[in-house]
């Protein structure tokens, strides 16, 4: 389940609140995005605030972002849950969480408020990104919490793992996980921050709306985050 599954596309200004309750009982990827399955060129201008809750009977391959897949990702947000469960403990194929976007993407100016709970035999968890691959991430922030169980586990406050890959001015809050980024491999150059108060985090209007496109709204709908303009 995710908002729209294509290959090759363009997806700007565009917010999903949805619930996605996906239970596999086979041996079938799971793969769900809040606002784009597939694989995308840009994704842009974009927000979810919905809830996906996935879980398998077996240990099957698992990919769950916020936001989608694309090779750019700019100017967007997750303000939604991400929780992922298996229910056999033997350990197999890994569960991909991101909080924004998938692996091989260049994220940009984006920011998780959303919370994210993988409990799997081997997870890999990112509030940005789980798993970042010669690609980088900038102007990127995390402030929501992410809680994990399993075996084997590679997930830091911004990435899960990173290889050959650059974070430039990329911050992330206390205690949301152990560390920025749960492994390192290859040459990656890790130019991110630790911030040890919520008071000193920028507002997520402030790093999203390069383009003017959002809006702040606070009639207590949204949770007083961010809407696009239009809405």
């Amino acid at each position: 389940g995710q908002g729209v599954q294509l290959e090759g596309a363009s997806i700007n200004k565009c917010y999903s609140k949805m619930n996605i309750k996906v239970e596999v009982t086979n041996s079938n990827k799971i793969d769900a995005s809040g606002i784009w399955g597939g694989s995308a060129d840009l994704i842009k201008n974009c927000y979810f605030n919905g809830k996906i809750d996935v879980t398998s009977l077996s240990d099957v391959s698992k990919s769950v972002n916020g936001i989608g897949n694309a090779e750019e990702i700019e100017n967007c947000y997750n303000a939604g849950t991400l929780i992922v469960r298996t229910e056999d403990t033997i350990e197999g194929i890994g569960a991909y969480i991101s909080g924004i976007g998938g692996a091989n993407s260049n994220i940009s100016n984006c920011y998780n408020i959303g919370t994210i709970e993988s409990f799997n035999p081997a997870n890999h968890v990112g509030g940005i990104t789980a798993n970042l691959q010669n690609s980088s991430i900038t102007n990127c922030y995390n402030s929501g919490k992410i809680t994990v169980e399993g075996t084997h586990n590679s997930y830091g406050s911004l990435i899960g793992t990173a290889n050959n890959s650059t974070i430039n001015n990329s911050k992330w809050l206390l205690n949301t996980a152990p560390s920025a980024i749960g492994s390192l491999l290859g040459t990656t150059i890790d130019n991110s921050e630790r911030i040890d108060t919520i008071e000193e985090m920028p507002s997520v209007l402030e790093i999203i709306n390069g383009e003017g496109v959002f809006k702040e709204y606070t009639n207590n709908i949204n949770n007083s985050y961010p809407i696009l303009e239009w809405e």
